[in-house]
């Protein structure tokens, strides 16, 4: 089934553990919060304002049904949701910013340091469905490791990944592995399989 709005913005903030400020903190939580339930409106599911009696087409229109959700307008809104809590997050008017931290979700992976297990465990928990073999390859040599090949890139990441770990001080590998990771959950999110549940 493809996700319904609130599913795809909640569940977006759920699965990056996305932190908010404190709790105390209302205007900013409300103003953050306003933000994705804007979100979700302008895909087309208001929460609190359904568009009649019945509820959201999606829930009883046959025979589309879920597919209903899914269209030209809503979406590119998808993807540019997920982009820019992988790009830059959300700031609202006091500089207090909501954000996809990539490296402290790789971090919750088994293998970080491994790129293909890298790539195995974050379909297994970004999507519902496998990709086959080939198309992980290809993930991995295009976008997180740019066209490196073989025990090469293997090494390149495994390095990287350590150096990082080891020395978070260092800017420039810093840079470099948040910019591979934010590319991969990029691509990962922009594809069809994460729309659906």
């Amino acid at each position: 089934m493809i996700k319904a709005p609130v599913d795809l913005c909640v569940g977006l903030i759920r699965e990056f553990n996305i932190a908010f400020p404190e709790a105390d903190d209302l205007l900013t939580n409300y103003s953050m919060w306003e933000y994705i339930r804007a979100q979700a409106a302008a895909m087309q599911q208001n929460i609190g304002d359904p568009p009649n009696v019945a509820g959201w087409a999606a829930y009883y229109q046959e025979p589309q049904f879920y597919k209903l959700w899914i269209n030209s307008d809503t979406l590119p809104k998808r993807n540019q949701y997920s982009d820019k809590f992988i790009a830059n997050g959300y700031a609202t008017k006091n500089a207090k910013k909501i954000t996809i931290d990539v490296v402290a979700y790789a971090t919750t992976l088994p293998h970080p340091e491994d790129p293909d297990a890298l790539i195995n465990d974050s379909i297994v928990r970004l999507y519902t469905v496998d990709l086959a073999d080939a198309e992980k390859k290809r993930i991995k040599s295009n976008i997180l490791l740019s066209n490196l090949q073989g025990d090469a890139a293997n090494h390149y990441w495994t390095n990287a990944w350590n150096q990082l770990i080891a020395k978070p001080d260092d800017e420039v590998n810093k840079k470099e592995v948040v910019n591979k990771l934010k590319n991969l959950y990029k691509y990962l999110m922009d594809r069809p399989e994460y729309q659906v549940v």
